[in-house]
C-alpha cells in the first residue's frame, strides 16, 4: 500500500525594487497541477504532481509527493497583480509591491 506524502515547499524569496519574488521547487508538477490562492491576506501554494502509470503494475512504490506552503502577505503586496510562471519544475511567483511601497526619488525644488 502506498501512502501519499505531503512536503513543505522549498523556496527562496528575494526582493526587487517593485516586487517580492518567491522561487519554489515543484519537481514533476505541470501548470495544471499547481494551485495559487490568495484569501484574507494568505497566499497558498499547492502542487499535486501527476504522472502516467499503467493500472496493471505488479508492484507499486513510486508516488509523487504533494507540496503545500502558506505565506501571510503584508499590505505592501498588491494582491490583484500577483503572477506566476513555471519552467522546468521551478515555480516563480511575483508579488508586486503597492505603489506606495515602491522606492521613488523625490526631486529637490529650487527655493
Amino acid at each position: 500500500q502506498v501512502i501519499a506524502k505531503a512536503f513543505s515547499l522549498h523556496r527562496d524569496i528575494y526582493e526587487t525594487d517593485d516586487a517580492l519574488v518567491v522561487v519554489a521547487d515543484v519537481p514533476g508538477a505541470r501548470r495544471d497541477d499547481i494551485e495559487l490562492r490568495v484569501d484574507e491576506g494568505i497566499l497558498t501554494i499547492s502542487a499535486r504532481p501527476t504522472h502516467d502509470r499503467p493500472e496493471d503494475a505488479l508492484h507499486r512504490e513510486f508516488e509523487l509527493a504533494t507540496f503545500h506552503r502558506q505565506f501571510r502577505l503584508s499590505d505592501a503586496v498588491d494582491t490583484e497583480r500577483i503572477g506566476a510562471d513555471l519552467k522546468h519544475g521551478v515555480l516563480r511567483v511575483r508579488l508586486p509591491k503597492t505603489e506606495r511601497m515602491r522606492p521613488r526619488t523625490i526631486p529637490v525644488e529650487r527655493g
